[in-house]
């Protein structure tokens, strides 16, 4: 799995029915295949307990294997098993980041939002952070923590970091400077009506 620095977040809470979310995500991975770049995973979030269901899961991964079969999906669903369901990996929110790595082959990454949290994902196995919001998100209400504050868990990261939240095309830039590896986007694809056009803008900035 190629290592990404582009991660779209595909997250259930952004919408109002599984019909409106795997169409995007159908949507947004044909974009990605259109595109033909390397460099981009997708993250299936479902966190919700009651949403966190197997077929919800299996339906969003198969949305984006008809589109992209090679582009890489972790599952960020505390409660299912994402290996068992075909993922490709799995993303830990901060909350549920294990005591114990993982098995070798798991492709692993965590949401945090402390350098403590940064130390225990990092124990845990993590490949990468996502760190964040750096900006405010669009589709939910969260304090952003901004640029100096990325700096810094970049600085002390022994893991590329991923910055995440208000990400636009034009502040990829900045993130990359406060020494982020790349970006992870929701709204900034999800929520467009031109993926191709969106995701271009992306890429090119990175």
């Amino acid at each position: 799995m190629e290592f990404p620095r582009l991660v779209l977040v595909a997250a259930r809470a952004a919408f109002t029915t599984d019909a409106e979310y795997l169409a995007v995500i159908a949507r947004c991975a044909a974009a990605i295949a259109r595109a033909d770049v390397r460099g981009v995973a997708v993250q299936i979030r479902i966190e919700d307990a009651v949403l966190a269901t197997n077929d919800r899961a299996t339906a969003a991964l198969a949305c984006v294997r008809d589109a992209a079969p090679s582009v890489p999906v972790l599952l960020n669903a505390p409660a299912l098993d994402f290996a068992a369901l075909g993922y490709d990996g799995v993303h830990w929110r901060e909350s549920a980041i294990p005591s114990d790595a993982p098995a070798a082959s798991c492709f692993a990454m965590a949401s945090i939002h402390s350098i403590a949290a940064l130390r225990r994902a990092e124990s845990a196995g993590a490949r990468a952070v996502l760190y964040g919001p750096i900006w405010s998100p669009t589709w939910k209400p969260s304090q952003p923590v901004g640029l100096e504050a990325l700096a810094d868990i970049t600085r002390a990261a022994r893991v590329p970091v991923l910055a995440i939240g208000g990400i636009t095309p034009a502040r990829v830039a900045a993130c990359l400077t406060a020494g982020a590896h790349g970006v992870a986007v929701a709204s900034g694809l999800l929520m467009t009506h031109d993926a191709t056009a969106a995701l271009a803008a992306f890429v090119a900035g990175l």
